[in-house]
């Protein structure tokens, strides 16, 4: 008998260790999970709430963000609409819910006294996202580029059209530092001169008054500059134009606002319509062909065939009630893109038969528990804070298992199938760029508290390539000395990286062999390079400038000289002190970063590197610290290693906060580095 509880005690703790995700069970009654794409008019067809046995004309209550969201029903179908105002940078897609239970009440719109159809301005906005700036924190997405002397003509319908003032709001950015100017055109007449200065936004309107006409030519033009400097580059955003207007759809809508309270008579436009007041959102009720319509407050009506279907996900009640976090815990925390949970768990395995407790989570269930399903980086750290702080064994390691970009709404690429994001944040120099420090910050003090890495992978083949090289790092390392030498290179563009390079090398623990490949500038400096990475190192320590794939201005190292890169098994932790070689949201490159992990005949076993701009002077703080951390007797993990280096680091400037934040480590946390003997 004593045998028997023995082996059941046994197949209980393996059952832990392998657990997956804790248990989510609540009380929160939640019937479906609503996903859209983008913004408009969504439906719920019958058939869909039939499957979940409710009907649109039960008590349903849809909430967004935790917050009401009205809906209108016809003929059993159930329709919303999101206005281009809602607006996620870290997804196109939309989550709401619908709940059983007692539909939200909404205060309706002020009925109107007048009983006159009211003049209607129409409202036309044109845009477009096919051009990244990350200089413009929040939404750095634009139409395109004005340049001197060109001109940019848009042909415009607009249908029912008064005689009247045509206004014309122009959203643009400056792209140089200099005195902007962009002449507006209307219709063949002068409308006016925008004129702003230096790399800042602008919103300008100007206006004149036209007879009626169901079209309209734009035309927008950059004089040429009357002394020398710099050009005058500007960056289009969105142009909307507004005008006097009969109630006439264009392609099946109608945007604007009513100048006056009033009765607007719409059976001319079929019966297939729906209506919405934008500010606040609410629903207009057509009434024996009649819409009643507040005093200048924006609405939209709309063709019904135009709304989209949305996606309907039966849910437990468990699905959006608050993560448990309280129990036993776990030291080694995964969070995974759904598609390359089996390919990361040969490491997963290991990490459990080496004594750490790991648990793993899909990026959904914690954006379920802490951003009302809406995808969000920052619940993720919603979820750690409560689990350090609840837990019985703490987080110690956390793995971001998936890739992220700047490019998430798919503007000109395709979403990641494996996406993670990461937090976007501003920086001094580089403008908005990607930081995972920003998850391990649980306290929002800058410095990061636990010790947090990624594995950027894109694809199950390219994660099982770096899988399949840290179990064999650690478990049958390369022989030979390697282990003892660290490699040190400077750019030899400026005098100061190699003093900051000698400084690191200064500071050398005395069992350590360094080598230094200093290169003079424009010499072949790959040449000189790679025969020393080829040999292999248990550090490669770069001080200078880079880009997104290469290091340097001599091209050091690239993406394209990585093919001859043959070092094996002999895989360094290169250190980038440098700028934008770790940018792992690049939507479409690889940057020199992730393909130090990919290369299959050698590479690195982990990179720390950096996602944006910062300064040399700043980055060798972190550089001396670092080393010191790595390289100590007590060979922590390297996550550990880079956490405590940026606790030494003084947050007494911008510039410091862009160091702690834009460094990412790119590999396992929980990594150590081979020793001399082992």
């Amino acid at each position: 008998m004593r045998w028997l509880l023995l082996l059941a005690w046994l197949l209980l703790l393996v059952a832990c260790a392998r657990e997956v995700e804790p248990d989510l069970r609540g009380e929160v009654p939640v019937l479906a999970r609503v996903t859209v794409t983008g913004t408009g008019l969504f439906k719920v067809e019958p058939a869909a709430l039939d499957a979940l046995r409710w009907r649109a004309t039960d008590p349903l209550a849809l909430t967004m963000n935790d917050e009401p969201w009205p809906y209108q029903v016809h003929e059993g179908v159930l329709y919303f609409y999101l206005p281009e105002s809602v607006h996620n940078r870290y997804s196109s897609q939309h989550t709401l819910w619908l709940t059983m239970g007692a539909a939200p009440t909404l205060s309706p719109a002020p009925t109107p006294a007048s009983q006159e159809p009211p003049r209607l301005i129409a409202e036309q906005r044109l845009t477009a996202n096919e051009q990244y700036n990350p200089k413009y924190i929040g939404d750095p997405w634009f139409w395109r580029t004005l340049f001197p002397t060109e001109t940019d003509r848009h042909e415009i319908a607009t249908p029912g059209r008064e005689t009247g003032a045509v206004s014309v709001t122009l959203r643009v950015a400056g792209v140089t530092q200099t005195e902007h100017k962009i002449t507006l055109d209307m219709a063949g007449r002068s409308a006016g001169v925008l004129r702003w200065d230096g790399d800042e936004r602008h919103d300008e309107t100007l206006s004149i008054d036209l007879s009626a006409g169901d079209s309209l030519t734009l035309d927008l033009s950059v004089p040429e500059a009357e002394s020398e400097g710099p050009l005058d580059i500007s960056l289009l955003d969105e142009i909307v134009i507004r005008y006097p207007s009969t109630l006439q759809m264009n392609d099946g809508i109608f945007r604007g606002v009513a100048e006056k309270g009033g009765h607007i008579p719409v059976a001319s436009l079929g019966e297939e319509i729906i209506a919405w007041q934008l500010e606040p959102l609410r629903p207009l009720p057509i009434k024996q062909g009649v819409l009643a319509v507040p005093e200048n407050v924006p609405l939209v009506i709309l063709e019904r065939a135009l709304a989209q279907p949305a996606a309907l996900e039966g849910a437990r009640s468990a699905i959006k009630s608050p993560l448990s976090t309280r129990g036993a815990g776990a030291d080694y925390v995964v969070i995974v893109a759904p598609s390359l949970a089996d390919a990361v768990e040969p490491l997963l395995a290991y990490h459990r038969a080496a004594g750490l407790r790991v648990v793993v989570f899909r990026p959904q269930r914690l954006y379920d528990s802490y951003s009302a399903g809406t995808v969000d980086p920052l619940a993720i750290r919603a979820f750690l804070r409560e689990a350090n702080d609840h837990w019985e064994m703490k987080p110690r390691f956390v793995l971001l298992v998936g890739d992220s970009t700047y490019d998430p709404a798919g503007y000109q690429s395709e979403l990641p199938p494996a996406y993670l994001p990461s937090p976007f944040v501003e920086t001094v120099f580089g403008g908005e760029t990607v930081s995972d420090n920003a998850l391990a910050d649980l306290d929002e003090d800058g410095y990061p508290d636990l010790a947090l890495g990624r594995i950027p992978a894109r694809s199950p083949e390219q994660l099982a390539v770096m899988v399949q090289k840290l179990l064999a790092y650690t478990q049958t390392p390369a022989s030979g000395p390697w282990r003892e030498r660290v490699l040190l290179i400077a750019d030899g563009q400026e005098a100061l990286f190699q003093q900051n390079s000698e400084r690191v090398r200064a500071a050398l623990p005395v069992t350590v062999e360094s080598v230094t490949v200093y290169p003079a500038a424009q010499s072949a400096a790959s040449a000189q390079l790679l025969p020393r990475l080829n040999e292999g190192n248990l550090l490669v320590n770069y001080v200078g400038h880079g880009s997104v794939q290469q290091w340097g201005k001599d091209a050091f190292l690239t993406v394209e000289t990585m093919g001859e890169m043959h070092n094996g098994q002999r895989l360094p932790l290169v250190i980038n002190m440098t700028c934008l070689v770790g940018l792992f949201s690049h939507p479409t490159q690889d940057s020199l970063a992730e393909s130090l992990l990919w290369a299959e005949d050698g590479g690195a076993i982990a990179v720390i590197a950096p996602s944006s701009l910062t300064l040399p002077s700043d980055q060798s703080l972190l550089n001396q610290a670092l080393l010191a951390e790595l390289l100590s007797p007590e060979r922590p993990p390297i996550g550990e290693a880079l956490m405590r280096a940026k606790q030494t680091v003084a947050l007494d400037s911008a510039n410091a906060h862009d160091i702690l934040a834009t460094f990412n480590l790119l590999g396992d946390p929980a990594l150590r580095l081979v020793e001399p003997g082992q």
